[in-house]
């Protein structure tokens, strides 16, 4: 009990500017290797230009993908974390919990319509806006995996919210870990449900499918650890959203330019899979493969740098 007490206190504890870009990039390190792993894993255990072609598992997450880095990734910390910080700088802590309750609430009811959308219309998105020309096996497999992680881009926002909120208060520790979970979960997927190790794809026989089940079940377990890092805030959780505060209402005008420069990026990337999709088989996997090395020194160093100091630099404003 002694060392989980230690060990609580130091990871609940508020950290220097300094303190956290070097956690953040350690944790980005550990997480770009992570990353390497799930496609290196991805890329040996299933055929890359077979009928379980991977490029079933990279046109999957597009558009689920699209609706989280729009609202969720940068967009919502950006407009959130400058007023969440106003209302604690004022002590008014009631305010700063009821205006994140307003927004969570919001955005859970914004996002669980998106994954209904997302299951009903899966095989219409991946066949004519993502992926053209699929066999009938890869967009078989595409849809079956991106009605499994239709409702990622929930959980993604609910622990984009609650990490926004850890952020504000100098609490960095569990933003930095939890995305570690989601990466091993697929590793561990695609361990599991190889078609190399036997020939009947893991469990229930998934083969190529499992991937999916692994993004699921590492985007619950990236929520829970972020869930289990709000413990201390004396945060609650009530169902209510609150239009008439002044502070929700400028963190909604706030949303759009951002979000729209985000989606411009995430709309960029699907139309650059369609266009690699095109050429044939294999080819958005390669392109998917290179694009992880291209973005490996943003995340590990920019990334990490930028969400350490972003909320201390709000405070000065």
């Amino acid at each position: 009990m002694a060392i989980r007490s230690k060990i609580l206190k130091h990871a609940n504890k508020n950290i220097s500017v300094g303190g956290a870009a070097m956690l953040l990039v350690a944790t980005a390190l550990v997480g770009q290797v992570l990353g390497f792993l799930r496609v290196k894993f991805v890329n040996a255990n299933f055929d890359a230009l077979g009928p379980h072609s991977t490029d079933a598992f990279f046109a999957a997450f597009k558009i689920p993908d699209f609706f989280f880095y729009t609202v969720a990734a940068g967009a919502l910390g950006v407009a959130f974390i400058p007023v969440l910080a106003d209302k604690l700088q004022e002590g008014d802590r009631k305010g700063a919990w009821e205006l994140s309750n307003s927004l969570l609430n919001l955005l859970c009811l914004a996002m669980a319509f998106v994954g209904v959308v997302l299951f009903v219309f899966a095989e219409p998105l991946i066949k004519y806006i993502v992926a053209p020309s699929m066999e009938a096996q890869q967009l078989s497999n595409a849809v079956f995996m991106m009605r499994v992680v239709a409702f990622n881009p929930l959980l993604f926002t609910i622990t984009g919210i609650l990490t926004a909120t850890q952020q504000t208060v100098g609490r960095f520790f569990y933003y930095a870990i939890a995305p570690l979970f989601y990466n091993t979960a697929i590793i561990v997927s695609a361990i599991v449900f190889s078609d190399v190790s036997n020939h009947t794809g893991g469990p229930f026989g998934l083969g190529l499918r499992g991937l999916g089940v692994g993004a699921f079940v590492g985007a619950v377990l990236q929520l829970l650890v972020v869930l289990f890092g709000m413990g201390g805030l004396k945060y609650r959780w009530s169902p209510t959203i609150n239009f008439r505060s002044p502070s929700f209402r400028k963190v909604l005008v706030q949303l759009p330019p951002r979000s729209i420069d985000q989606g411009m990026d995430s709309i960029n990337s699907i139309v650059e899979t369609n266009f690699a999709r095109r050429l044939g088989t294999g080819y958005l996997s390669y392109y998917e493969n290179a694009y992880t090395l291209h973005m490996a020194p943003i995340l590990l160093i920019g990334s990490a740098i930028s969400t350490a100091a972003f909320p201390r630099m709000t405070e000065r404003l």
